[in-house]
Order: C-alpha cells, then sequence, then structure tokens
C-alpha cells in the first residue's frame, strides 16, 4: 500500500504483499532498488487521518502486486470502487536516502522486461 502527504507519494513498508520483497524497480542514476529499500530510502510522514490511501506501492501507479485487486483497482482505497482510477504522484527520488538501499541492483537486471505492458480493460 501507499499513501500521499506533503505533496508526496510514499510507500507503506509495514506489509508487502506476496512477491513484491524481491521485485526491483528502477530508481535514480540507473540503478535499480528492490521494494523495501525503496521505501526505507523514501521514509515518509507516516499516514494521518485523511490521507489518501492507495492500493498498490506507488499511489496507483505500480509496479502491482500479484493479488487481483491491485491489478484491477491500484487507486485510492479511502473512496472504495469510485477510487480505483484515481492515482497519485510518482516517487520522488529527490527526498531518497541512498544509504538506506543496501540491495542496490547497479545495472539492470537480465530478467527485467520494461517491454512487456499490462493492459487492463
Amino acid at each position: 500500500d501507499s499513501y500521499y502527504a506533503d505533496g508526496k507519494c510514499w510507500c507503506d513498508n509495514s506489509n508487502f504483499a506476496e512477491g513484491m520483497m524481491d521485485m526491483v524497480v528502477p530508481t535514480i542514476d540507473g540503478q535499480w532498488w528492490s521494494l523495501p529499500d525503496v521505501c526505507d530510502a523514501l521514509g515518509g510522514p507516516g499516514v494521518k487521518d485523511g490521507d489518501p490511501i492507495y492500493n498498490d506501492i506507488q499511489c496507483g501507479r505500480g509496479p502491482p502486486a500479484a493479488a487481483p485487486d491491485e491489478l484491477t483497482c491500484p487507486g485510492r482505497v479511502d473512496l472504495g470502487n469510485d477510487g480505483c482510477g484515481d492515482f497519485g504522484t510518482y516517487w520522488d527520488f529527490s527526498v531518497a536516502d541512498p544509504s538506506k538501499a543496501t540491495n542496490r541492483v547497479l545495472a539492470k537486471p537480465d530478467d527485467a522486461h520494461p517491454d512487456i505492458v499490462v493492459v487492463i480493460d
């Protein structure tokens, strides 16, 4: 899950969905980090009452977990079904502390496939 606060998208790293612990994503300077590292490096102010809450790890922007609800409704969970298509911002790596990303992968992993796209109709 993720939330929007102080004009930025933040991860909630307290409960990763199955398969998300080992997933890597492109970050800054061509580096790929695991999702737990992304969340640790970004930090965040913590969820407060009234903050928009999203079903996926990046305020509706993916990557989705294998859970069917994240594939069909990655957006805001605090709005029910009406929030499925309501997306926030992307992560802002200008506020990240790279020293907290301990499992960085410097080159693009061989098993990364940026050419594969999921289309949900």
